[in-house]
């Protein structure tokens, strides 16, 4: 359906009368102003030879009249040239401007794209809850515990009638590395300081990834350790596991 409201003579006079209508008729005005300016001065300048054109011959006459109007027309011509380039250029700077966001549409932008801060620290809070939960159930079927003492753990996970290899199922730095010795405590599985083979296993293998061949016989050491002690306590006391071994 066609849009009557368009034809409305009352919103056509109001954009006449707005700040962009008034600048349109402005634009339009100037150069036709100049124009009118340069007719004028041409015809004052040529009013002696005009006014006793009758008594010139009919040639010299034409030559007169084309002689004004091509002076008009070249004149013209540049001024229209000239307001051209100058109106491109602040149409250009007007689009570009009006392209421009304000400081709250900046701050809007930044938050869309980044999400809302409420949202991402909740977010972040559900993250590390997995994490807190995922680590309790990796380090409470961990076979022991390597540590740095401090600054480094390192849980790893060794099965003979299933695993070829240990496997590393959860290791940290400073508080993670603090938390999974805690969880290790509460689990009561062993933990053992050894600072360069907790920095080696840190380093060479990820969660879940079985350590590399040049740290069996180290890791070997320890798991033999810890099944003599094991077996040493349980001899003794049957149903007591040590919290942590050193």
């Amino acid at each position: 359906m066609p849009d009557w409201s368009r034809l409305n003579p009352a919103r056509s006079v109001q954009q006449l009368f707005s700040l962009a209508g008034f600048s349109r008729v402005v634009r339009s005005l100037l150069p036709s102003g100049v124009i009118l300016y340069l007719a004028l001065r041409i015809i004052i300048d040529d009013a002696p030879t005009v006014l006793h054109a009758a008594r010139l011959p009919s040639r010299a006459a034409l030559a007169l009249l084309g002689r004004s109007l091509f002076a008009l027309a070249w004149q013209s011509g540049f001024v229209l040239l000239a307001w051209s380039a100058a109106d491109y250029a602040m149409q250009r700077y007007t689009y570009e401007k009006s392209l421009r966001m304000t400081k709250q549409e900046v701050k809007q932008e930044g938050k869309d794209n980044e999400g809302n801060p409420q949202v991402k620290g909740r977010m972040r809070r559900l993250r590390r809850e997995l994490l807190r939960r995922s680590m309790n159930k990796d380090v409470q079927r961990a076979t022991a515990v390597i540590t740095n003492p401090t600054h480094f753990a390192v849980a790893l996970e060794y099965r003979p009638a299933s695993m070829p290899a240990p496997v590393v199922v959860a290791k940290g730095r400073n508080l993670i590395a603090l938390r999974i010795k805690e969880l290790a405590r509460w689990h009561e599985v062993p933990i053992v300081e050894n600072p360069p083979l907790a920095q080696a296993l840190y380093k060479a293998a990820d969660i879940g990834q079985m350590i590399p061949p040049k740290l069996y016989a180290a890791v070997a050491e320890i798991l033999a350790f810890l099944y003599r002690t094991q077996m040493r306590l349980q001899g003794r006391a049957p149903h007591t596991q040590p919290a942590e071994v050193r």
